[in-house]
């Protein structure tokens, strides 16, 4: 079963799939072209442990979806334009344990 998807620098456009592989563990969409919003159903992929959307033109804001993916450890969003708050419950609640990256540094 996939468990890891690296699908970065490619050049896509359009949206991210609202449906993804439950069983992913990452998933990698970094340096495309992708637009849109980030979809709630990834806050679904329980087992998730790295997202990385960086360099992309997604927009809004962080689902708060994503606070139940208590396995996650790497959290990458920068060079997108999205807004807003990181969320600050489930996963998010003790940062030290979590690399969230939502901005070049």
């Amino acid at each position: 079963m996939l468990q890891e998807l690296w699908l970065d620098s490619n050049l896509f456009r359009g949206s991210i799939p609202k449906y993804l592989n439950k069983a992913l563990t990452t998933l990698n969409l970094s340096m495309n072209e992708l637009s849109g919003s980030i979809p709630d159903a990834i806050g679904s992929i329980l087992g998730l442990e790295q997202l990385c959307l960086a360099h992309n033109n997604l927009s809004g804001q962080i689902p708060t979806s994503l606070q139940n993916l208590t396995s996650m450890w790497k959290l990458d969003l920068s060079f997108n334009d999205l807004q807003g708050e990181v969320p600050k419950e489930g996963v998010f609640r003790n940062l030290a344990n979590i690399s969230v990256i939502t901005q070049w540094e």
